[in-house]
């Protein structure tokens, strides 16, 4: 855990207006010499309670600090630590692209146990950010991170929305993956049921198509760089600064694996308004595919699908199962089509 300026600073006794009452802990978390004015209630979460805090810092500057409050409990911790560990290793490759993270820690007056996490605050309009510029600044991050490992996967566990994501280092971008898409089926089955032949299409995609999709990225002397991914790059996680005009990203799911997951996000409108024809063309137009190239969109498709199963997992009964499942069906028909003796699996 961060302790830059937690351990030493003393509660600040002076009133402290808005909606919010700051606790504690989070008070202490803020440099000596502040003053707080006001704590309010700021933006939308669907997981999380967030702040806005305003104060004078010790040069009677103004400055604005942002508070996540989790949900209490040991899960509450994990979100709260793995969006700072997250944030933390993004702004160390890429700070004029993350607002600084600051600390994270546990309420002092609330029981049960209730976590946050403080980052600076940035004023964002919800507008979509000019696409050169910000694949400039994705691309920058991917080709500048290096893993501290030279392997794929995090060094602690994050979340994506409110499930979490365990992620051990590998030296396979393929085993991560599948590990990645195993780990999401179990989730989707935990929110939504059973379903045999989504289950029959899924087990040969894990088994049959991946060898043949993924694979090739690491054979014949191919390899793949792991880079540092946000992990859940769509429209609501972006912004711009309504007073710098600069774009930021936030609320990350952060591993390093391969750059094109990254891309996964924008292959159609269900999922964000970052559409694939401008967004993902003008990043590749920096960046380039991974060879073999020819395979490009096949990966694009599966990479897809694992952020449409998360959006399942979350969201009962939605759309996002049936395009899942149809994509997964495309695949297994084009690279593991099934004997003829068993009959194809039919559509939702």
């Amino acid at each position: 855990m961060a302790t830059s300026f937690a351990e030493v600073r003393s509660p600040d006794v002076r009133p402290i207006g808005g909606n919010y009452q700051l606790d504690t802990a989070v008070i202490k978390a803020i440099p000596a010499g502040t003053e707080i004015f006001s704590a309010d209630r700021w933006g939308k979460s669907s997981w999380n309670t967030t702040v806005r805090i305003d104060t004078l810092d010790p040069d009677k500057c103004e400055k604005q600090y942002f508070l996540k409050c989790a949900s209490p409990g040991e899960h509450g911790k994990m979100m709260m630590e793995g969006e700072f560990s997250a944030m933390t290793e993004l702004y160390k490759f890429a700070p004029t692209f993350i607002p600084k993270p600051y600390t994270w820690g546990k309420f002092e007056n609330t029981s049960p146990s209730t976590y946050f996490f403080l980052l600076e605050f940035k004023d964002m309009a919800s507008e979509l950010p000019c696409p050169e510029p910000f694949c400039s600044k994705l691309a920058k991050l991917h080709e500048n991170s290096v893993s501290p490992t030279g392997k794929f996967g995090f060094h602690i566990a994050t979340t994506h929305g409110k499930f979490p994501q365990y992620m051990v280092w590998t030296s396979s971008w393929e085993v991560m993956f599948r590990k990645i898409l195993s780990d999401l089926l179990l989730l989707d089955l935990a929110t939504n049921g059973p379903w045999k032949d989504f289950q029959d299409v899924y087990e040969r995609v894990l088994t049959l198509v991946l060898p043949k999709l993924i694979r090739p990225l690491e054979s014949e002397g191919r390899t793949v760089k792991p880079c540092l991914l946000h992990g859940d790059l769509w429209d609501g996680n972006v912004g711009v600064d309504n007073k710098t005009g600069r774009i930021y990203i936030f609320d990350a799911s952060s591993f390093y694996g391969h750059n094109e997951l990254e891309l996964g996000m924008w292959r159609d409108s269900h999922l964000n308004r970052m559409r694939w024809d401008i967004y993902g063309k003008e990043y590749l137009r920096m960046v380039g595919v991974s060879e073999p190239a020819h395979q490009f969109d096949d990966r694009n498709r599966i990479y897809h699908v694992k952020f449409l199963m998360w959006h399942s997992a979350h969201h009962p009964n939605d759309l996002a199962r049936k395009s899942a499942y149809e994509n997964l069906r495309y695949l297994v028909n084009k690279y593991a089509p099934w004997p003829t003796d068993v009959p194809e699996k039919g559509s939702y």
